[in-house]
């Protein structure tokens, strides 16, 4: 993705007054930027409706690399930023009947291995249980204290799957920045262990060099 400027309207409820943010810095990237239609748990039913409009729950999603926003559209190709928080906070949860899927999971093992051939669709038992409107969901969950888990839902399988994969990533790689610099912090709280690591990875490079 190519790094460019990202500009947002936020709409400061005190003053009145729109202000422009950059949200791309030197150090942050783009990973996803996708729509999404995004509603709580009990707007469900008003979401699945026909008689609803959709575009009432049309958001922009953007996750980088340490950030993850939620734009509303507005007019002129705009967006309304309504929120944002740590691309790590979030946890991805899938919606649909884990214990279902587990059962249909089972026979569709047991009748593998008994007759050596897939008999049964698998993946028809998922579409089946499934929400039968064409969305896929999935929750996205604040791990902070004070902010509510809110459905996701796209038409496009293969948007979902990245969306888990790639915060499964973030998290994952903030994960691992965080235990280098605790142990770098160690390693320095210690001058005596410092220093010897570092002669001893200076002779292994030495050795490598010559040999």
């Amino acid at each position: 993705l190519k790094k460019k400027k990202i500009f947002l309207n936020l709409k400061e409820k005190k003053k009145k007054k729109k202000k422009k943010i950059t949200i791309l810095t030197p150090n942050r990237y783009l990973i996803r930027n996708d729509q999404f239609y995004v509603f709580s748990d009990d707007e469900e039913k008003k979401f699945r409706s026909k008689l609803t409009n959709k575009k009432e729950y049309q958001r922009q999603l953007f996750l980088f690399n340490d950030l993850f926003l939620i734009g509303k559209p507005i007019k002129d190709d705009k967006l309304t930023l309504i929120k944002m928080c740590a691309a790590e906070a979030l946890t991805y949860l899938e919606t649909e009947p884990h214990g279902i899927l587990f059962i249909l999971k089972f026979f569709h093992h047991l009748f593998t291995s008994l007759f050596l051939i897939d008999l049964i669709d698998f993946f028809s038992f998922l579409i089946f249980f499934q929400k039968k409107d064409g969305y896929h969901r999935f929750y996205l969950r604040n791990d902070l204290p004070g902010n509510p888990s809110f459905i996701v839902a796209t038409q496009s399988p293969e948007v979902k799957s990245h969306w888990k994969t790639q915060l499964k990533l973030v998290r994952e790689q903030v994960v691992k920045k965080r235990n280098e610099k605790e142990k770098e912090k160690k390693l320095m709280e210690n001058p005596e262990l410092y220093h010897k690591l570092k002669n001893v990875i200076f002779f292994f490079l030495l050795f490598c060099f010559f040999f």
